[in-house]
C-alpha cells in the first residue's frame, strides 16, 4: 500500500508547481516564436531581397536597350512595367496589401539619387505572423531597397606604349592621330 505524505505538517500542496509551470510556459512560447518567426522573417527578407534585385536588373537592360533614344530615362514606363512584371513574376503583386513595389527612375535617394540611367525598387513586403501571432497582431513589414545601372558607358580612349625608351615611341600630332 502506497501512501501519500501530507506537505508540511498536516497541510495540502497548494499548487505552487502550476503557478511555476504556468510562468515558465509562457517564457517558453514566447522563445518559440522568437526562434520561428524570426527565422522566417529573415529568409523572407532574403527572397524579397533576391526579388527586388532581379526587379531592378530588369528595369536596368530596359534601359540600357533603349538608352539610345531615351538616353537614360523612361519617358513611355517601359523599364517601370518590366520591373513590376518581373517582381510579380517573384511573388509580389503589388497589391497595396501584401506587398508594394515602388520604381523611382532615376532614384529619389541614395548616392544615385537623381541621376539618369539609374533605377531604383523599394519593395515593402507585409508577412503574415505565425507562432508571434499569440503575442501580437497584424502583419511584420519587411522592407528591401535595390539600385541598378542601365547606362551605356562611353569608354575613355587611352594609349598605352610598350616601348617608351625608343626615339619617337609615340609622336602625337594636334590633330588626334598617333604613330
Amino acid at each position: 500500500m502506497i501512501r501519500l505524505l501530507p506537505y508540511a505538517k498536516g497541510r495540502a500542496r497548494r499548487g505552487v508547481v502550476a503557478v511555476f509551470v504556468a510562468l515558465c510556459l509562457v517564457a517558453l512560447i514566447g522563445m518559440a516564436a522568437i526562434s520561428l518567426d524570426g527565422g522566417l522573417l529573415y529568409l523572407e527578407q532574403r527572397r524579397a531581397q533576391g526579388g527586388c534585385d532581379a526587379a531592378a536588373m530588369a528595369a536596368a537592360c530596359d534601359l540600357f536597350q533603349n538608352y539610345p533614344t531615351n538616353n537614360g530615362t523612361d519617358p513611355s514606363g517601359t523599364a517601370m512595367h518590366a520591373a513590376l512584371n518581373c517582381a510579380a513574376g517573384n511573388g509580389y503583386a503589388n497589391d497595396g496589401t501584401s506587398s508594394v513595389v515602388t520604381v523611382n527612375i532615376p532614384p529619389k535617394s541614395g548616392a544615385y539619387a537623381g541621376q539618369k540611367g539609374y533605377a531604383e525598387i523599394l519593395l515593402t513586403y507585409n508577412m503574415p505572423r505565425g507562432f508571434s501571432g499569440v503575442f501580437g497582431s497584424g502583419p511584420l513589414p519587411i522592407k528591401v531597397r535595390a539600385v541598378s545601372r542601365g547606362a551605356w558607358v562611353t569608354p575613355n580612349d587611352g594609349v598605352l606604349v610598350l616601348a617608351y625608351s625608343g626615339k619617337a615611341a609615340l609622336s602625337a600630332q594636334g590633330n588626334g592621330a598617333f604613330t
